[in-house]
């Protein structure tokens, strides 16, 4: 059994198909997850689901930023900079972020 998962989905050129989109990836990956995975294992994916299309770049390094901090948000790591499969550490060698960096401006930002 490989080790990795294709994903065939065709992307549409209507953003307003973006819901459809996701429901598509969702589904086609949950068949296959649960086609390699015990079946007791039932929910793969949040309730809640929240569509925003980036507006300028601020918004989008914020996104980005909410990515980073997540892993030290939900106390999987003590710091961001723990976190070995984040582009964070892309951002520090570039000198966007500090080292020490822990986002506490975005506490509040995406309405958590």
């Amino acid at each position: 059994m490989p080790d990795h998962i294709h994903l065939l989905v065709q992307l549409p050129n209507d953003t307003t198909y973006f819901p459809k989109l996701i429901q598509s990836i969702k589904s086609r990956f949950s068949l296959l997850f649960h086609q390699r995975i015990d079946k007791h294992l039932r929910f793969i994916w949040q309730s809640r689901y929240w569509e925003h299309c980036i507006r300028n770049e601020q918004d989008w390094l914020m996104h980005v930023n909410y990515i980073h901090r997540n892993p030290y948000k939900h106390h999987l790591v003590k710091c961001v900079k723990d976190w070995p499969y984040s582009s964070f550490h892309q951002y520090v060698q570039r000198g966007i972020l500090t080292d020490s960096w822990q986002g506490e401006e975005l506490d509040g930002y995406f309405g958590e």
